[in-house]
């Protein structure tokens, strides 16, 4: 009975995995790919509890930046409480950028992004020359994505 059903389910499966669609490389910034650019950011919440607990820090996560612009495959790389890794994850997931591109044409691209929560008010930022403009003033958050690294640094 064992082997009829290990059987069974070899065959089924070979035909699913002829209808799954190849991955599409990823790139990293540099040698001739470009960085994506952010041109829509949502702000993480910072959750009661986590201010009740006043933790403060941040989140440094992978993601890749697809070639319609949109996030996928977000990981947490450094945690720094579980509901705000939560939070940041869900926010970086809503987030809209132009594609990054490789020989004129959108291409995948992994980023890597960190997200800082405080509770102090940051100072604000006059110039962003050097930013693609996803810097976010606000109480709860802060970031910024480096044009030539494709990587948001904490602000």
């Amino acid at each position: 009975m064992r082997v009829a059903v290990l059987v069974l389910a070899t065959v089924l499966a070979i035909p699913l995995r002829a209808q799954e669609k190849p991955q599409a490389p990823v790139y990293e910034v540099g040698k001739g790919v470009t960085a994506p650019v952010l041109v829509h950011d949502v702000k993480p919440t910072y959750t009661a509890g986590a201010m009740r607990e006043k933790v403060e820090g941040r989140v440094r996560m992978r993601a890749v930046v697809r070639t319609d612009g949109r996030v996928e495959q977000v990981e947490v790389i450094t945690s720094l409480h579980a509901e705000l890794d939560q939070q940041a994850v869900m926010a970086l997931r809503q987030w809209k950028f132009t594609p990054g591109t490789r020989e004129g044409k959108p291409v995948a691209v992994r980023i890597t992004c960190d997200m800082t929560f405080s509770l102090k008010e940051p100072k604000r930022r006059v110039r962003r020359s050097r930013l693609n403009g996803c810097g976010a003033d606000n109480a709860d958050f802060t970031t910024r994505l480096s044009r030539r690294s494709g990587r948001c640094a904490a602000g």
